[in-house]
Parts: structure tokens; C-alpha cells; sequence
């Protein structure tokens, strides 16, 4: 951003919470990893850590490091059953996929601070 000569039109904080859905046809018991943006993932450490510590922790590569287009991806079928994701709420209702678990961010008052801009 220090390259650009720009103005910030407004600030906002969004809380951001977290949930791990999977997909609704695959039992509980098959699901073995979490695939998520690295830093959601790091929102999470402890949390995952302390309630799945056997499961392996993922991130996307290409167009599965967006959580949208994984979760896409996990409810078309075109990720392996034992694959989870960790996203937010919306996701569940976009793609049917279950929710699991809920509120997974390590931080209970996590908020991700955005900017509009404008040259």
C-alpha cells in the first residue's frame, strides 16, 4: 500500500467467528482433516488443537486457499469425504454442508479490520 497514493473513504471491524461443516451425506466419524485459509487456521491453533488433536490441519492450494471455493469444491464432491472445512457460517447455508462445530476461533472477540479505499 505505500506504493499508492491513496484515501481511505471509511474503517470498519467485522467480528469473525468460525465454523467446521462438512458435507451432509458423510458421518463424523470419517472426517480426519480440516482445510482452511492459513490464517483462519491460525485464528484456531489452540482451539483445534485442544478438540481434534489427530486431525490434520490444511490449507487450500490455488483456488482452494479461498474457504468459499473449497467449501464449494467439499459439497460438489470434489474433495476427499474425510475433508472438513473451517469458514465462516454462511458457507453451511450456501453449500448444505453440516455444521459441526462452532465459534473455533482461539480469540472470542476476533475481528478482521477492513478499509475502503479509493484513489
Amino acid at each position: 500500500m505505500a506504493k499508492y497514493k491513496f484515501k481511505i473513504v471509511k474503517e470498519f471491524s467485522i467480528r469473525i467467528q468460525h465454523y467446521l461443516m462438512k458435507r451432509r451425506d458423510v458421518s463424523p466419524h470419517v472426517v480426519d482433516t480440516i482445510l482452511a485459509h492459513p490464517q483462519v487456521l491460525k485464528q484456531c491453533r489452540s482451539s483445534l488443537s485442544r478438540k481434534y488433536p489427530g486431525w490434520k490441519l490444511e490449507s487450500g492450494e490455488g483456488d482452494l486457499i479461498d474457504t468459499a471455493q473449497a467449501a464449494k469444491a467439499l459439497s460438489e464432491g470434489r474433495l476427499r469425504e474425510s475433508i472438513c472445512i473451517l469458514g465462516s457460517k454462511d458457507l453451511s447455508r450456501l453449500y448444505d454442508l453440516k455444521i459441526i462445530d462452532k465459534n473455533l476461533q482461539d480469540d472470542k472477540e476476533n475481528y478482521t479490520s477492513f478499509m475502503l479505499v479509493c484513489r
